[in-house]
């Protein structure tokens, strides 16, 4: 880009109608630049068109998977099924406390499942990974329905609205700079033909800003329906608190059904020992009365 002393020095040998023989290639270049009309804006304008397909549909794709991932959280009965046993354990565990009769589970303290141990040193995630394996072993398979809670994760709704604001004000920019010319400049018709350009990026615009509000109202109906204050909760937080819990679960589950395989296998192993120990004791039995 010009830097203004650049455009200035250009600006003034152009009006004193100087010999372009005499200059660079650049400063060629410069001189005809400065002379083209509202050349930053025009510049600008064109930059922000190339880019706005690629920023919206950036926004789009963020605003579908805080959707899906909101709708699949509330859709899933596993999840609430988890949540409804962790909440009975920590009951049990809190009973005859203050803590004991507690009616739902905050997200945040999902993650001390992991670290609080039982008195057999395993975890309490352990513990009740355990127990679900021998009664129910699919509820354990959480992570499948849920696939876009990691995505969500790293959604940022302050961005999405950071975001469409800056769009918004691109194009605002844009029908200034177009109003302007139609009126000031020689070179409004260039600037006319922006116009189907303006009134598609804007209906585009809106629709995501009614989707974002969308969004927004979803993961609202998502806090009071996980037991959460929608005033204070942020959706990174809830859905890194829960992405969090369903990973641990996952991790916990395999861990725990590796540990019984290896268990089957050793168990086995030893039944095969035995009755090859049996076998052969039989064998040296015949063996020595065939002697006798």
């Amino acid at each position: 880009s010009l830097s203004p002393a650049e455009a200035s020095a250009a600006q003034e040998y152009a009006n004193r109608n100087g010999d372009l023989d005499a200059l660079g290639p650049a400063e060629v270049y410069i001189h005809h630049v400065v002379k083209v009309p509202q050349f930053k804006q025009l510049v600008n304008t064109l930059v922000f068109q190339m880019k706005f397909e690629n920023r919206t549909g950036e926004i789009e794709k963020l605003s579908e998977i805080m959707l899906e991932a909101t709708q699949s959280i509330r859709n899933s009965k596993n999840l609430a099924r988890l949540l409804g046993i962790v909440l009975k354990v920590g009951n049990e565990l809190n009973a005859g406390t203050s803590k004991g009769e507690a009616q739902g589970v905050h997200l945040s303290a999902l993650a001390a499942l992991s670290t609080t141990k039982t008195n057999t040193k395993k975890t309490l995630l352990e513990y009740i990974v355990m127990k679900i394996e021998k009664k129910d072993p699919k509820l354990l398979d959480i992570k499948a329905g849920l696939p876009l809670l990691a995505e969500a994760a790293k959604v940022r709704l302050e961005a999405i609205s950071t975001e469409l604001k800056s769009l918004s004000h691109g194009l605002s920019s844009i029908e200034s700079t177009v109003s302007s010319s139609n009126t000031e400049s020689q070179h409004g018709d260039h600037w006319e033909k922006l116009a189907p350009f303006l009134k598609e990026a804007s209906e585009k615009v809106a629709a995501l800003a009614e989707k974002k509000r969308e969004a927004d109202s979803a993961f609202n109906e998502l806090c009071i329906y996980l037991g959460e204050n929608p005033t204070v909760s942020t959706p990174d937080s809830v859905f890194q608190d829960l992405s969090g819990f369903v990973d641990a679960v996952d991790s916990t589950a395999m861990k725990v059904r590796q540990a019984e395989e290896r268990k089957r296998k050793k168990a086995a192993r030893e039944m095969k020992r035995r009755n090859n120990s049996r076998r052969s004791s039989k064998s040296s039995y015949s063996s020595g009365d065939g002697l006798a």
